[in-house]
């Protein structure tokens, strides 16, 4: 492991980010990354930014990943950090105010959890969807549930879809016309 200094943002490189970034949970090999010290991760990270994610309760058994640097605007970045925990994966971006030297915000964009009923399953992109020349987020869910009905199991599966519009350091959801969402589709394992 490379040495860095004891900020957490060290971890990152810059790089260049395509125009359309997806992010989703593959099985697949993902790009370089380098993983965080727990103990420095979350003694650095605000921990009402963490509270929300679900099943993120021992952060001494989990991975927690640097994966991309993502600048915004002259004031804020974005920061993709993946955390992998036994089955559970989850793919984050923290917004980082530059001015105020501090994270600010996180959206999940990239999620898989559940049990042996029910599982859910969520993908991204991060993208200009409005053209205005900020980066978007569109996030796409499938909840999948498994029950014993009868002697027999039956399978039940949602797929929804929300828009969220960069403004001013947060991701602010919009209301779209379904049909405009539908051509974004993640990979389910229940098809």
């Amino acid at each position: 492991m490379q040495s860095h200094s004891g900020s957490i943002l060290a971890f990152f490189k810059p790089s260049n980010v395509p125009d359309t970034l997806h992010l989703e949970i593959s099985n697949e090999a993902s790009e370089a990354t380098d993983t965080l010290p727990n103990a420095l991760f979350f003694s650095q990270m605000p921990k009402a930014l963490m509270q929300p994610i679900d099943y993120l309760v021992d952060s001494a058994q989990g991975l927690v990943l640097a994966r991309k640097l993502i600048p915004v605007d002259a004031q804020f970045s974005l920061y993709w950090i993946e955390f992998q925990q036994f089955w559970f994966q989850n793919h984050s971006l923290f917004v980082y105010d530059k001015q105020r030297k501090t994270f600010i915000d996180r959206v999940t964009v990239a999620e898989w959890y559940g049990g042996e009923s029910g599982q859910i399953l969520t993908g991204s992109w991060l993208f200009d969807f409005d053209g205005d020349g900020k980066k978007d987020l569109l996030k796409r869910e499938i909840q999948h549930s498994t029950m014993l009905v009868n002697d027999g199991h039956v399978e039940s599966t949602q797929d929804t879809a929300q828009l969220f519009l960069w403004n001013r350091g947060q991701f602010l959801e919009s209301i779209q016309d379904p049909k405009k969402l539908a051509p974004f589709r993640i990979k389910s394992y229940w098809e």
